[in-house]
């Protein structure tokens, strides 16, 4: 596993991206009451946590921290839930670009997860790249020397 979250966007990456997006959408779609179906929010707000957990773990396997993928899958879900839940309360109609909009919004938080847990993944790869720097220009020649003889 590379710890560089700057690397390409696998497809297993990009599932992990529509796990947290579209199930969120969904939930929020059917707790307005889009579809003539009745599901308590509890079991919405399970299905958006578990997606968001999952989504979030498959977007970084492979560049970094599952867990971290995780947490920051779980709060862009909650976030985005939430925002077009409460941006569709009291509308009678709605455009997609107002939903892509709210649910944008209430992503935002995730993307900053994300932008911190990023930045301390590269100071720490740095911080180790830096120490075996230093680890072999102190005792590389010495190993050198005696694994030859």
């Amino acid at each position: 596993m590379s710890n560089d979250s700057n690397s390409e966007n696998s497809q297993l990456n990009q599932i992990g991206t529509g796990v947290v997006v579209i199930p969120t959408i969904l939930a929020a779609l059917l707790l307005w009451g889009i579809i003539p179906i009745k599901i308590p929010i509890l079991i919405l707000i399970v299905v958006v946590v578990v997606c968001g957990l999952v989504g979030g773990a498959m977007n970084m396997y492979d560049r970094g921290p599952i867990a971290a993928g995780a947490a920051i899958g779980l709060v862009m879900a909650l976030g985005g839930f939430a925002s077009v839940y409460l941006w569709l309360q009291g509308r009678e109609s709605v455009r997609r670009f107002e939903i892509a909009i709210a649910f944008l919004i209430g992503i935002a938080p995730g993307f900053l997860l994300q932008f911190f847990i990023q930045r301390v993944i590269a100071s720490r790869a740095k911080e180790r790249r830096r120490a075996k720097i230093r680890k072999r220009k102190r005792g590389g020649r010495g190993q050198d020397r005696q694994n030859d003889e």
